[in-house]
């Protein structure tokens, strides 16, 4: 009975790493998705586009 307590400890603490990691990399997509967005407004109205590649760029 250990080893299945164990076992399913293990499964546990594998799953949460998982949805952890997963949970960061959405994060990160968002967050990017927002600063480029906001990087854009920054030049409004008159957009740059040169400006805001290079910013972009250093993201």
């Amino acid at each position: 009975m250990a080893a299945l307590d164990y076992t399913f400890e293990r499964r546990e603490k594998l799953f949460r790493a998982e949805e952890r990691e997963q949970g960061r990399q959405e994060g990160r997509a968002e967050g990017l998705a927002e600063g480029i967005v906001t990087i854009a407004n920054e030049y409004a109205p008159n957009y740059d586009v040169e400006a805001i590649t290079k910013r972009y760029m250093k993201l």
